[in-house]
This record gives C-alpha cells, structure tokens and sequence, in this order.
C-alpha cells in the first residue's frame, strides 16, 4: 500500500511534468509561427520588425 507522502511527491511530479510539456508545446508553437512569418514575408524586412517583438517578449 502507498503512503500519503508518497502520493503527494507524485502528484507534484506530475504536475511538474505537465508544466514542462506545457512550456515544449509552446516553444514548438512559437518556432512554427517563426517560420511562418519569415516564409510570408521572404526578403523583407517587415519579417524582422515583426518576428523581434515576438522573440523578445518570449524571453521575458
């Protein structure tokens, strides 16, 4: 039988681990939309102008 400390530990490992999954779904996200932006905006500088904002806030 498992004791309650046992169940908290996992349950807070869990949560940890939904947290991580949670910050790879958005950086996987934030990369795509990267990519879609410098695909629409090929050669321009509006690319730029557009995607620093973006990186920026992202690092905050």
């Amino acid at each position: 039988m498992t004791n309650v400390s046992e169940i908290e530990s996992l349950k807070s490992e869990n949560q940890k681990l939904r947290k991580h999954i949670s910050l790879i779904s958005a950086e996987t996200e934030l990369t795509q939309r990267v990519g879609e932006i410098r695909k629409n905006f090929t050669n321009s500088d509006d690319s730029k102008s557009i995607i620093k904002p973006i990186m920026e806030e992202s690092l905050e």
